[in-house]
């Protein structure tokens, strides 16, 4: 669902820091922090995603199913916060940012859905859903260049790992005619930690990510 959104959206929201703040080395998450707070305090919340979204979810074993969203938006970006950066080293430096978000709620006021879950299970569905993550934790960890105050970053390599306390999906007619769509949105719930870990692989490949992020914290 490119479902780091809100992700990029705390990255957006690191770009500067206001050069009123006078910060040294050992206050990297104080920086990361005021120049998220800065932003932040420019978005309404809830966020609006593009306005029509399509995701595969191909996990073995799992589903395999297209996942399509319109008109869907992000709620509690606004909580999103900075925690343990460190920026340690001169010159190519060891770089790890992590944002902690407690809850964001991705809201579909329509969806579709067509594929097969547990290898052979078929499943479809079109409607009204929601899923709410709670406590999603973000670690870019990678190496290059930073600086505090604005606060900026160039990596030379980069890698993200994503890990969330839980997460509860609500489709609304999934598996219509049948008693089946409660047991999918329960299924689905317990198989958070697997789905993001399908996405945090395909963030990871390539140098789609380091682009996207160097181009996002250049100077």
């Amino acid at each position: 669902m490119k479902m780091l959104l809100f992700l990029a959206l705390a990255l957006h929201s690191c770009v500067a820091s206001p050069a009123s703040h006078s910060l040294d080395r050992s206050d990297i998450t104080l920086a990361v922090n005021v120049a998220l707070k800065a932003y932040l305090a420019t978005v309404t919340d809830p966020v609006a995603l593009n306005p029509h979204i399509e995701y595969k979810i191909d996990a073995p074993l799992v589903a395999d199913v297209l996942l399509t969203m319109d008109g869907a938006t992000l709620a509690g970006v606004k909580g999103i916060e900075a925690e343990n950066c460190l920026l340690t080293g001169t010159g190519t430096q060891d770089i790890s940012l992590n944002f902690r978000a407690a809850e964001l709620t991705l809201t579909m006021p329509a969806y579709s859905m067509n594929g097969t879950v547990v290898d052979h299970i078929p499943l479809q569905g079109e409607g009204q859903a929601s899923i709410v993550v709670e406590d999603l934790v973000a670690s870019l960890v990678g190496k290059g260049t930073a600086t505090i105050s604005p606060f900026n970053v160039q990596f030379t390599e980069i890698a993200l790992d994503l890990e969330l306390f839980r997460w509860t999906v609500d489709f609304q007619d999934l598996a219509p005619g049948t008693d089946l769509g409660t047991v999918f949105n329960q299924f689905f719930s317990m198989c958070g930690p697997e789905i993001f870990d399908i996405l945090e692989i395909r963030l990871n490949e390539g140098d789609g990510l380091l682009n996207f992020i160097n181009g996002i914290f250049k100077p």
